[in-house]
């Protein structure tokens, strides 16, 4: 499945169900298998169980590939996403950058996997491509691979291809079915910086042609992590389906199934969603800024004839051009504090060990500010300022 979140727990026969820990002697010979091979290769190996809906014990295992300076963890829970791992050399095998792209020194490959701006099923685009190529003989025993070779050097190739066997079982987070990759092969390198380097510039010059060619423009995809394995509670992940009992603004509802369709595009996401948020700030400002002028009025120091009282008002009631009030910060403030629960939020930040470390740890990726997650009565949403700082800064 392309959720991970929708794997926990759901028992589909077309998916195979997720491991019993304690009476699967074929996974735990599997798994046995996978902590030799992780030992005697240095890969980092892991495993670990959590309950089910029915409160069963099901057992999952981490390996980490090498992914530059850092690595990357790869999430395994059911029988047949070990065996297809197995069946892969991971052990030497390593993760490019962010993408969906795999590296192996030994063997001189480099594979990405691609796909179109549109989405578009992958046996299409090489369909495409092979007409381009051939037009007469395209789909007719020509096979489902595009093989291109260097006139200077013959032994480095491209090939568009369906995904290898070897990738499939790397990229376990991956749906099963067909993907379009792009291999390379016949490289010399041996450095993880140089590797990505020599992926983006042929991929890059080999998608230029094809677009301007073909009007075809692909795109090398970014990874997807997996979420940590949580415990899914019927209760709190699995609402009912009801009938419509409310209606959203068209222009905020547009916004947000353009930010779920932009996938892969972070900064673009980021935007739509936000325009979501700007949609309600003079709504919400006004609010605030209403409870502002009551607790000045009631403040038995207001005094109506000094004029520093009322400045003071006036900077309150101040408006924007779009009818919000006060600066951009305060209108996300004001617009988050009525739409947020405190409670609801920190359970957010604390679900799961890596998501907790991630965001309360004492170093973060992005930002210097963290979150005071020890802190049981603090709220979280105070701490919007220094949040909303490096956000506005990245923008």
């Amino acid at each position: 499945m392309s959720d991970f979140e929708d794997l926990i727990g759901v028992e589909d026969d077309d998916e195979k169900s997720l491991v019993l820990a304690e009476n699967d002697p074929e996974w735990k010979a599997l798994v046995a298998d996978l902590e030799r091979r992780c030992v005697a290769s240095g890969r980092k190996f892991n495993k670990g169980t959590f309950e089910d809906l029915d409160g069963l014990q099901e057992e999952f295992v981490h390996v980490e590939l090498p992914n530059g300076k850092e690595t990357r963890k790869v999430t395994i829970t059911t029988k047949d996403e070990l065996k297809a791992f197995l069946d892969s050399p991971f052990e030497k095998l390593v993760f490019l950058g962010d993408l969906d792209a795999i590296c192996s020194y030994e063997d001189g490959i480099i594979e990405a996997t691609i796909r179109p701006f549109q989405p578009s099923p992958s046996s299409t685009v090489i369909r495409r491509i092979q007409s381009y190529m051939d037009p007469i003989e395209a789909g007719v025993g020509k096979g489902s691979t595009i093989d291109l070779a260097d006139k200077d050097n013959p032994a480095l190739k491209v090939t568009i291809q369906p995904m290898s066997a070897e990738m499939q079982g790397a990229l376990t987070s991956l749906p099963m079915g067909s993907r379009t990759t792009l291999l390379i092969s016949g490289i010399t390198v041996k450095q993880h910086d140089q590797a990505l380097r020599l992926l983006n510039k042929i991929a890059d010059a080999l998608f230029f042609q094809i677009d301007v060619c073909m009007n075809l423009p692909l795109r090398l995809v970014k990874s997807i992590r997996r979420p940590d394995i949580r415990v899914r509670r019927p209760s709190q992940r699995r609402p009912p389906l009801l009938f419509p009992q409310y209606e959203y603004d068209a222009a905020p509802i547009s916004l947000y199934w353009y930010g779920r369709s932009a996938n892969g595009m972070p900064l673009l996401q980021f935007l739509a969603y936000y325009q979501v948020l700007e949609f309600y700030f003079p709504a919400y400002s006004q609010k605030e800024t209403a409870r502002r002028i009551q607790n000045i009025l009631k403040d038995p120091r207001f005094r109506k004839e000094s004029d520093t009282d009322i400045a003071s008002l006036l900077s309150v009631v101040k408006a924007s051009r779009s009818g919000s009030y006060g600066g951009e910060r305060e209108q996300l403030r004001a617009t988050l504090n009525e739409c947020t629960d405190a409670a609801a939020l920190r359970g957010f930040f604390e679900d799961g060990d890596e998501r907790k470390s991630f965001f309360g740890g004492k170093k973060l990726p992005l930002t210097k500010h963290k979150l005071s997650l020890g802190q049981a009565d603090a709220d979280l949403r105070s701490e919007r300022p220094q949040i909303s700082y490096t956000i506005f800064d990245a923008r």
